[in-house]
């Protein structure tokens, strides 16, 4: 027993984990470790503070090779000693991922660790993980999951930052997943409304229940959780202008709860929008006043929100994103998505006139470059102008 090799005051406490793996959490720092003991075979601490493993059969005692390293936990210093990869997921998960990403983040770590980390590598020791074992990993998740190469990259992305904080901790070397190939992901084709489009998907959505939702996404360019999650204070009806500071949003677990949230990448910002767009939210604004007098003691919009249902509450992601693909369905774009609105937004932004830098802003981009990237030649109408700016120079260089 470890017990009879430790001096009391070091001993914290002892706690036992299957397959040989033991966790010893001392009161002055933090370690996780490998550890597989052989019958007969002990461990003791000598003056230093080396591990050693000492058999039965007399001769010198030969050091462990134990990865280790000293961590602060809420105000103390502690051991910790872990075996498998996924026990060091989980340690990963609760201590560092926790407290360093949103909420919704974390439930994407963690349903990537549980459903397809831990199960194809969490039984290997950490010790012995290496990059062959994680990249045929990688593969079996193309060939027999089936998954797409972005969401490969995503878990790849989980498996990188869980092993990198390891290497930090001096639990391993370097982290094997650097030197592991991933799939190409391809950047889906956006499609936005052509004007005829926005035209009819205007005239559909008159009177309908969220059509001033899809209104005003369509011309502002907001995404989903933004506009959806937008509060009144947030609305300068004097300055024509949108503070963009948060999204509604959802974790990812079964039965999640909704949350307002900071935005995507934590970027505020601040629109200007039309008159026409303004107008809209002064209708929407009666619209929630007249819902507010029919429920009576049952409104309840504790967050102030802009779009609520008939008693305050927020509004769905997923009732919202049904509805509109009902509207594109019936009107011949089945392939359309709430965030083509958005698309939409841009490319008519860019057609306007409108520079790029004054386009990443109103989206929220991180760059100018990604924003051209994306939505730099997309649109017929851009097309058949660069086409005929083509023609008309042929015409004067030809004489």
């Amino acid at each position: 027993c470890l017990m009879n090799f430790l001096r009391p005051e070091q001993l914290h406490h002892i706690r036992g984990r299957s397959q040989g793996a033991a966790f010893i959490v001392f009161g002055w720092r933090k370690v996780i470790f490998t550890a597989f003991f052989l019958p007969l075979a002990k461990l003791f601490v000598n003056k230093d503070g080396a591990f050693f493993e000492v058999d039965t059969v007399p001769h010198e005692p030969q050091k462990l090779a134990l990865p280790h390293s000293c961590e602060e936990i809420n105000g103390k210093r502690e051991f910790i000693f872990a075996a498998f990869v996924g026990e060091w997921l989980d340690t990963w998960l609760k201590t560092y991922a926790l407290y360093s990403v949103k909420s919704y983040t974390y439930d994407a770590y963690e349903r990537s660790c549980n459903i397809h980390i831990k199960p194809a590598l969490g039984r290997i020791r950490l010790s012995a993980l290496t990059a062959p074992q994680i990249q045929q990993f990688y593969n079996s998740l193309i060939t027999e999951k089936e998954l797409s190469p972005k969401t490969v990259k995503n878990i790849h992305g989980v498996l990188h930052r869980a092993l990198g904080q390891a290497v930090k901790l001096g639990l391993l070397r370097s982290n094997p997943t650097n030197v592991c190939d991933l799939p190409k992901a391809h950047r889906k084709e956006i499609k936005p409304m052509e004007q005829a489009e926005i035209t009819r998907f205007l005239q559909a959505i008159q009177g309908t229940k969220y059509g001033l939702v899809y209104q005003i996404t369509l011309f502002t360019g907001l995404r989903e959780g933004e506009v959806l999650g937008l509060t009144w204070d947030c609305i300068d009806f004097q300055h024509n202008a949108i503070y963009i500071n948060k999204q509604l949003q959802k974790t990812k677990k079964v039965g999640g709860t909704y949350c307002l949230a900071p935005t995507k990448n934590s970027r505020n910002r601040t629109i200007l929008a039309a008159p026409s767009v303004m107008a809209l939210f002064r209708k929407q604004k009666s619209q929630q006043a007249q819902m507010r007098l029919l429920a009576g003691e049952a409104w309840n919009n504790s967050w102030d929100l802009v779009f609520t249902n008939e008693l305050g509450g927020h509004l769905c992601h997923c009732t919202v994103y049904k509805k509109f693909k009902a509207i594109v369905r019936e009107l011949g774009m089945p392939e359309e998505r709430f965030h083509d609105l958005r698309h939409s937004f841009a490319v008519a932004s860019i057609e306007s006139g409108d520079d790029i830098k004054t386009v990443q802003s109103n989206l929220g981009h991180a760059t100018a470059s990604f924003t051209l990237d994306v939505y730099g030649h997309v649109s017929q109408k851009m097309r058949q102008q660069s086409a005929d700016r083509m023609e008309e120079f042929i015409r004067k260089v030809s004489g």
